[in-house]
């Protein structure tokens, strides 16, 4: 459903979602008006190790999804709710991901704020 006033984003559906090419990636949107309140963003991974996928500061909540596969035959990798914690996941250099960010609850869009990075050792880079 597409909220009035508000055009949808062009990332809105799995098989538009946008490529990013380099890690770390981060980007800020506008989501409302966004199909089932989701946008969607895929990457070929030139990492192999942990990458965290987070939505700090974003101004909704958010559940960030990453799946390998094609759009029709997603396999999921890890979910989580990302709003004050990153989603980790063990990337394999080569493979192709895709994110999703879909927010949730009463005020399920507004700014987004999503950053993708590796995470050396113990902490974060």
């Amino acid at each position: 459903m597409l909220r009035k006033g508000f055009c949808r984003p062009l990332n809105d559906q799995c098989s538009r979602a946008t490529v990013f090419q380099t890690i770390p990636f981060s980007a800020n949107s506008f989501t409302c008006g966004a199909k089932n309140h989701t946008v969607w963003y895929t990457f070929i991974s030139e990492y192999t190790g942990t990458l965290a996928v987070s939505t700090a500061h974003t101004d909704y909540a958010t559940k960030v999804c990453i799946y390998t596969g094609a759009c029709h035959a997603l396999t999921n990798v890890s979910c989580g709710k990302s709003d004050e914690t990153p989603v980790f996941f063990e990337a394999v250099a080569g493979e192709t991901y895709t994110v999703s960010v879909a927010g949730y609850g009463r005020n399920a869009c507004g700014m987004l704020y999503l950053a993708v990075f590796p995470v050396i050792d113990s902490g974060v880079l």
